[in-house]
């Protein structure tokens, strides 16, 4: 047994967390010719925005897009193979959520790990016993929504609960989520076809894509965020390209105007050019962390919340190099 489940001939595939939180998958015969596990580590202290800005995998300009649109309940869906760090990536985003927000997150193996007062972490729950009932995805999101979250994140979508995670988006709750694919299209075919079946009309309220791979450089394996698209709506997907990635200067910068910022605007009553302002302001708040080592996920969820106290103060403390 591990983790207080089993692994024997009728029950021979087992995924699990270790008790230092790292992630066991473990088979067993007759499916592999011998017994077989695999573990994946994580980092202890959680990687966060600025860290990915330190590792070249995101820019200062790109982490306060992403900030700003998750603020105004913008809903996020990263795109990338296994590996990619998908997972790392929402993770991350998920500290410069407001501290007066509450957010539930769905996962099948509990890997999400932030620092927030109301946050509320959903594990499913298979079941190999006929007496015990399994507890699904599916069946978490349709609790998640009844407890009124202001975000709903699901670790990663690959069945029927990606419908119900897109009825929460069209009833008002924000989120984000993560989705196995290698291109941004194919992660929209896998939306629209069975078993997610995503209307296309609900589609439309994946309003964010990011696609993050692993790719070499300089004989190194690194992480990269490669492309952010921005998803117009309509009875179809209409994507438009506003950040990439150039391999050879390895920098991501933006491409296009952001449509999304102006469609931010009109919903929120907000003047346009009050939120130019914002998002260059987070720009510079990312910035300073950067330039003075203010990365720890605790730092991190402290300068937001800070920010969002009192935006001046806290870049002045920033500037002279100091925590708000």
């Amino acid at each position: 047994s591990f983790a207080g489940r089993h692994i024997s001939y009728a029950q021979p595939i087992l995924e699990a967390m270790s008790p230092e939180g790292f992630r066991v998958e473990i088979v067993y015969p007759p499916i592999s010719a011998a017994p077989a596990f695999t573990i994946r580590k994580y980092f202890m202290s959680p990687i966060t925005l600025v860290d990915m800005i330190k590792m070249g995998t995101a820019s200062p300009e790109l982490v306060a897009y992403l900030w700003l649109m998750l603020d105004y309940g913008r809903n996020i869906v990263i795109v990338g193979p296994t590996g990619a760090g998908k997972t790392t990536l929402l993770n991350a985003l998920l500290y410069l959520i407001r501290p007066t927000a509450k957010i539930i997150t769905i996962e099948d193996t509990r890997e999400i790990n932030i620092v927030h007062e109301h946050w509320q972490a959903l594990v499913t729950r298979p079941s190999f016993d006929p007496s015990m009932r399994a507890v699904t995805a599916f069946d978490l999101l349709q609790v998640a929504m009844r407890s009124r979250p202001d975000y709903v994140i699901v670790g990663e979508i690959r069945g029927e609960e990606a419908y119900v995670l897109f009825q929460a988006f069209a009833s008002g709750h924000s989120g984000a989520t993560t989705i196995h694919a290698d291109t941004v299209e194919d992660a929209v075919r896998r939306l629209l076809s069975r078993p997610m079946s995503v209307p296309p009309v609900l589609l439309s309220l994946a309003h964010i894509f990011v696609r993050i791979l692993r790719v070499r450089r300089g004989g190194n394996v690194v992480r990269r965020i490669v492309e952010v698209y921005e998803n117009l709506g309509g009875e179809s997907p209409q994507l438009r390209l506003v950040f990439k990635w150039d391999p050879q200067s390895d920098a991501i910068s933006r491409v296009a105007p952001s449509a999304l910022l102006e469609a931010v605007s009109k919903s929120f009553f907000v003047e346009l050019q009050e939120l130019e302002e914002d998002l260059k302001a987070r720009e510079e708040a990312i910035s300073l962390m950067h330039k003075h080592g203010l990365s720890s996920p605790v730092a991190v969820a402290r300068v937001a919340s800070a920010y969002y106290l009192n935006r001046e103060e806290a870049l002045k403390r920033l500037r002279e190099g100091k925590l708000p």
